[in-house]
């Protein structure tokens, strides 16, 4: 596996993005990087996802949009009609297939798992392959309507997550 066949885009509401922008009529990267309002490099790593997801094509530097991404792109940004859309693409990319087989199995693959596993499949480096792991599980974390990370509970060890960031916001 190459690595850059493994997606660096950690937000699946960014791939949207450039799906939508491509659906509007950018073809080229410059295109959808001036719709998206995301630089070239990373307009490039949210592209590549969406390729891997099947919901773009690309070819002679010229992006389309599959049947799948024109069904993503029919369904309301964060419903359940939308994570099912990424969970199908997910599901049937070859790429994710490979590098992340147990993604969206019950019990989730933990980050050091799947980081070993990139590690060792690709020539990425340790740290790379645990920053793309971590952008798989997120999408995970998405797809199965998980987004937030659990909050500490309020108790006797002080302010809970949620508190303290209420008392920042405050200054």
């Amino acid at each position: 596996m190459q690595t850059l066949d493994i997606p660096q885009a950690n937000k699946l509401e960014s791939v949207r993005a450039v799906v939508l922008a491509t659906h509007r009529g950018s073809e080229t990267l410059e295109q959808i990087s001036d719709f998206t309002g995301y630089s070239p490099r990373h307009t490039q790593y949210r592209i590549h996802a969406a390729r891997v997801l099947g919901l773009l094509r690309v070819e002679d530097e010229v992006a389309w949009v599959t049947a799948a991404g024109t069904r993503l792109l029919e369904t309301e940004v964060k419903s359940a009609e939308e994570r099912d859309a990424f969970y199908r693409a997910i599901q049937r990319s070859k790429v994710m297939g490979i590098i992340a087989p147990d993604l969206l199995h019950p019990t989730c693959p933990s980050l050091g798992n799947l980081t070993e596993r990139l590690f060792k499949e690709t020539t990425l480096s340790r740290t790379t392959a645990e920053r793309r792991a971590n952008g798989l599980l997120a999408w995970r974390r998405y797809v199965m309507g998980q987004e937030s990370v659990p909050r500490e509970q309020d108790g006797e060890n002080g302010p809970s997550r949620r508190q303290k960031d209420e008392q920042l916001s405050l200054f």
